[in-house]
Parts: structure tokens; sequence; C-alpha cells
């Protein structure tokens, strides 16, 4: 990959524990998403992928990053917009940034 070591992504994926899923999209109340175990995915040693997240945004942490996908100009082309939510993410966005300018091209971007 363009932008990153091979080292540091190995190093990255030692750190975390767990990579959950969770697709609430068809989920009715927000105690069908509690009785799926969202409080044991959202620990400091994972990842939890959410879709439809803005459903259950009342139950999600307040240190997130948001990721939102859309259509872009193309048939075949995508948007990805990246947004830091919570004070952590403060100090974060810079790096974010500069992690990513191979694939925006847009250097010194803000992305949080």
């Amino acid at each position: 990959m363009p932008g990153l070591d091979q080292d540091q992504i190995l190093t990255r994926a030692e750190v975390l524990e767990h990579v959950d899923h969770l697709d609430v999209y068809r989920l009715e109340q927000l105690d069908e998403v509690l009785g799926l175990g969202l409080s044991e995915m959202l620990d400091e040693r994972g990842v939890v992928l959410v879709e439809w997240g803005d459903a259950i945004l009342s139950v999600l942490p307040n240190e997130l990053l948001e990721v939102r996908l859309t259509f872009g100009e193309g048939d075949d082309e995508r948007r990805i917009e990246l947004r830091g939510v919570g004070r952590s993410w403060f100090g974060r966005g810079d790096a974010l940034a500069r992690a990513l300018e191979p694939w925006t091209g847009a250097e010194g971007a803000r992305s949080c």
C-alpha cells in the first residue's frame, strides 16, 4: 500500500484484539442492539464497524471516527468522508490527514 510501511500495519494489527461488524439497518428497537452485545464489542482493544449508525447514536461512545460512504459523480465512484467525534480527535486529525494523503492527493487537508 502506498504511504504505509508494512511494519506499521503489522504492529497495529497486533494491538487489536478484535474487529466486529454491526449492521443495524433492520433492527426496529434500540434494545435489540443492546441485546447483540454492543457494550462488550466497544472496548479499547478492538474496532466496531457499525452500518447505519445514525439509528443508534444514543448508545455509541462519545469518542468515535465516523466514516460516511456516498456516491461520487461516476457510476463506480465513491466518496469517503471521515469525521472525528470527541475530544481525543482534536489532536489526531492532522496525523490522519497525512496518513491519507497518498489517496486524497490533498496535502494538509483536515479530516477531523
